[in-house]
């Protein structure tokens, strides 16, 4: 917002509110902004994005998250509609791309546990995935975890069912617990990807997914066309189109794991 010639206090007043990975959180907090009557709602996730909703159908929305269309956000991703519109994190084949990139890491690894938030709208990953296992060989069994509470059990029933690799669905409930998971992943001996390069840098083995300075300065300019005048319903919602690989050997090392020469190439960054 600063590079758009926004400087809070003068021209900007940033309202925040924050769930800490609490969905349940969310209905209050939004109520609250509607209060406080502002110009723009950024809202991250798709929860996030229906809280506000359900309290204002008049402010505009600008939303971060996947598949805004199968969870009723917008009409179309072309024709938004209403008063919201934002971007999309991931790609509808991302979670297929996390199965191969694991696979490659691991190749003689058959069974793989995918960790998928209870109340996430994940369907456009999950399905991919399980036709992309079903193509492979390889086991994918779809751990559903009920709130945040639950990530120590969740990823112990992994560990105790011969997992021999995770993939973390993408969900902003997960983000924000990240280093948890991270921790569990690493005490269970779990290998596993993630959606971004935050949950490696935070000591996860591996990420492929959108470059997040990327995706918020785009949604900064979002928002900047709506207080400029322009209508959420006129903004069409946008899908990333740059993916990075960033690969942390520090923690492959702890896990007594070799990154082949294959996945090395591709990376993006590589954490030592």
């Amino acid at each position: 917002m600063r590079d758009l010639g926004y400087v809070e206090g003068r021209n900007l007043i940033i309202e925040e509110r924050d769930a800490e990975g609490n969905p349940e959180r969310l209905a209050p907090l939004a109520t609250d902004l509607a209060r406080q009557k502002v110009d723009v709602v950024v809202a991250i996730g798709g929860a996030a994005a229906r809280a506000v909703r359900e309290v204002t159908k008049h402010t505009p929305i600008v939303f971060l998250t996947n598949n805004s269309v199968d969870q009723g956000l917008v009409d179309s991703l072309p024709r938004p509609g209403g008063n919201l519109t934002g971007l999309e994190l991931m790609s509808s084949d991302i979670s297929t791309k996390w199965l191969e990139l694991i696979g490659e890491l691991l190749p003689h690894a058959s069974r793989f546990v995918a960790l998928e938030f209870e109340t996430s709208a994940n369907d456009a990953q999950v399905q991919p995935l399980l036709a992309a296992s079903r193509a492979t060989g390889k086991q994918v069994a779809i751990s559903k975890v009920p709130a945040a509470a639950d990530l120590a059990r969740s990823l112990e029933i992994a560990s105790r069912t011969n997992a021999q690799g995770m993939i973390v669905l993408s969900n902003a409930t997960f983000h924000a617990h990240r280093k948890r998971i991270v921790d569990l992943a690493a005490q269970f001996r779990l290998p596993a990807i993630y959606e971004h390069r935050d949950f490696v840098l935070a000591g996860g083995l591996m990420s492929y997914g959108p470059d997040l300075n990327v995706v918020f300065r785009r949604l900064a300019s979002y928002v900047d066309r709506i207080l400029m005048g322009e209508k959420p319903a006129d903004l069409p919602v946008e899908q990333p189109t740059r993916f990075e690989l960033v690969i942390n050997l520090k923690t492959a090392k702890a896990l007594g794991l070799t990154i082949p020469p294959s996945i090395l190439a591709r990376a993006d960054e590589v954490i030592e």
